[in-house]
């Protein structure tokens, strides 16, 4: 088992490491598959709120554009 810490090798039993003594056992846990369904939810959420920005001011944005240009 490579330890995070200094990334030295150590046996696949140890609970520390000898090098570092870095506690094992509290390695990074993988991810669930419902923590990755709820990220692509947020990400998916903000992309479509940005569109729908940008469609509800994209044209009174053009019209304050060229009200500017006009005067």
């Amino acid at each position: 088992m490579k330890c995070l810490k200094c990334g030295k090798e150590n046996k696949k039993s140890a609970v520390y490491c000898k090098f570092c003594g870095e506690n094992l056992q509290t390695a990074e846990q993988p991810l669930t598959v419902a923590f990755m369904l709820k990220s692509l939810f947020v990400i998916y959420s903000l992309i479509f709120t940005a569109y729908m920005l940008y469609l509800a001011l994209e044209k009174p944005f053009q019209a304050f554009v060229n009200n500017l240009a006009t005067k």
